[in-house]
């Protein structure tokens, strides 16, 4: 094979390869433009059933039921959140705290719509696919187990937040299926940490992910 035909060939590889790669980000590209890192709190859908009021959102395959006087609201801190009639937080004295109840209660839900090669959804995957080790991760003042919602098992982490002005805990829930990073969370803090913690497992009864 003489000198030319090997550049021939070379370039042609080179073309191949640049155009494998072309359409390769253009589809990733029109992924990411198409669907959102996160669902919006606009894509949940309030529903009343029997005097009850639901939330659902189809395209994340999501639906819960809101408490009995709670509000739905917008939150920087997640796609949707609940709160409870007498939340008030500590935006007044420190912005960064506005989801950290000083009385009432918080729960936000958020959905993220991951990439194939998203590292938060292959490392709860990992953890979901091996439970028998989550024990492992087990450090003081943060802990982890295996929660069952509804027939779903997702990763349960309490960790807890000892602040000088106002110590508390966050819990959350995280599931990775379908592409799709579930988390489920509140922040028990304030004058109401026992009302909240119940309210929270009463809510966690009521959510459905397809």
């Amino acid at each position: 094979m003489n000198k030319k035909i090997k550049i021939i060939i070379g370039l042609a590889l080179l073309l191949i390869v640049g155009l494998v790669f072309g359409i390769v980000w253009k589809n990733n590209q029109e992924l990411s433009e198409a669907q959102p890192e996160y669902a919006c709190f606009e894509d949940f859908i309030k529903q009343e059933i029997d005097g009850q009021i639901f939330y659902e959102n189809s395209k994340a395959k999501i639906k819960f039921m809101v408490p009995f006087q709670w509000t739905v609201i917008k939150s920087q801190m997640a796609s949707i959140a609940l709160v409870s009639p007498d939340f008030a937080d500590f935006k007044e004295t420190n912005q960064e705290k506005a989801f950290i109840p000083k009385t009432g209660c918080w729960i936000g839900i958020s959905v993220k719509n991951c990439q194939i090669d998203d590292s938060d959804y292959a490392i709860i995957k990992d953890r979901l696919d091996h439970q028998n080790l989550i024990s492992e991760l087990n450090r003081a003042d943060d802990s982890y187990a295996i929660f069952n919602l509804n027939g779903k098992s997702m990763i349960q982490r309490e960790f807890l937040i000892k602040n000088s002005d106002n110590a508390g805990k966050n819990i959350s829930l995280k599931l990775a299926e379908q592409n799709k990073v579930y988390l489920i969370e509140t922040y028990l803090f304030g004058q109401n940490k026992e009302e909240c913690q119940q309210s929270f497992d009463e809510f966690l009864n009521t959510v459905e992910i397809k």
